[in-house]
């Protein structure tokens, strides 16, 4: 029997009693060429216009099992975009709540007990009813904790969208001799793209890594953002931010590679215009949620650098 399953692998399944042997199972990869043009630039942008446009009318639901220093960005992020953030980590309402969202958003930074116990349930609730999920691995590498945690969540079901910086992609991938450095990056985002389709290719998931630029892959194609500003990373949680974001517009885009790729644009767009009147890293965040909050997609879409490396 010869099915194809959504990694691109050709399986072949043998049934039979071959010297007591009942199933012999062989996988296949086989090189799909990718539909590159889906991926231009122009058509991109328009997208990009046309999603941003999508959350504000829909408002879809984002359940956010999220750290607590991220919390209140991550709210008033998606808030000003036009998405409606739920918090919460209480086990008994994990499957209630998913079954209202439009998207899943677990983000592993402060991993206590309750936190990844709600994690669990929602994942689980989200594969049974087709509710997509973004993972943000928050200082994945820095103890086995948060790996074991991050291996167990994708195994439950694959994220659609693991969006983390270079070092986090890089640890994640099974480079185990990736510097650490707390939760933030010790690489560049050139240096976690190989992990990045590695990533991508073993799991299934659209991985993107932050960094000065962009990199957006489903292990086949690659798309890349060149914009934002190096004030970001002194800012707590933008990166989380970032994460909430792709979790918005996967909530209205079935496509998680340009979900994600739109998600990092907005981001790195908006960084660069709220850098342009902020004093300094404080007012830089506010200044953040104000240009989410009143942004022509038009104009932005104009202002996006990128595109398929």
């Amino acid at each position: 029997m010869l099915f194809w399953n959504s990694h691109r692998l050709k399986i072949y399944i043998f049934a039979g009693d071959i010297r007591g042997a009942a199933r012999m199972c062989v996988a296949e990869i086989i090189p799909v060429e990718p539909d590159l043009c889906n991926y231009n630039v122009g058509i991109m942008k328009k997208e990009f216009i046309s999603d941003c446009s999508a959350i504000r009318t829909l408002n879809p639901v984002i359940h956010c099992i999220t750290n607590y220093v991220a919390m209140n960005p991550n709210a008033n992020a998606l808030l000003a975009v036009g998405a409606s953030p739920l918090m919460s980590f209480r086990a008994d309402e994990m499957r209630d709540i998913v079954a209202q969202s439009q998207a899943l958003y677990v983000n592993i930074g402060c991993p206590d007990e309750t936190l990844v116990c709600a994690a669990e349930i929602a994942v689980d609730a989200a594969a049974e009813l087709g509710v997509p999920w973004v993972l943000d691995p928050v200082g994945v590498g820095v103890s086995r904790l948060r790996m074991e945690t991050c291996l167990n969540l994708i195994s439950r079901k694959s994220p659609d969208i693991i969006r983390g910086n270079a070092s986090e992609i890089i640890a994640l991938a099974g480079n185990a001799a990736c510097a650490r450095r707390g939760v933030d990056s010790s690489e560049s985002s050139d240096m976690a793209l190989e992990s990045a389709e590695v990533l991508a290719s073993r799991t299934g998931s659209v991985v993107a890594v932050s960094g000065a630029t962009d990199y957006i892959t489903d292990g086949m194609v690659v798309l890349t953002v060149a914009n934002g500003t190096p004030l970001m990373r002194k800012v707590s949680a933008a990166g989380c931010t970032v994460s909430a974001l792709c979790a918005a517009f996967r909530a209205v885009d079935d496509d998680s590679l340009r979900a994600a790729w739109c998600a990092m644009a907005l981001m790195g767009v908006a960084g660069e215009c709220a850098a342009s009147s902020c004093r300094g890293t404080g007012s830089l965040q506010t200044a953040i949620i104000d240009e989410l909050s009143l942004f022509d997609p038009a104009e932005y879409a104009e202002l996006i650098k990128g595109g398929t490396l």
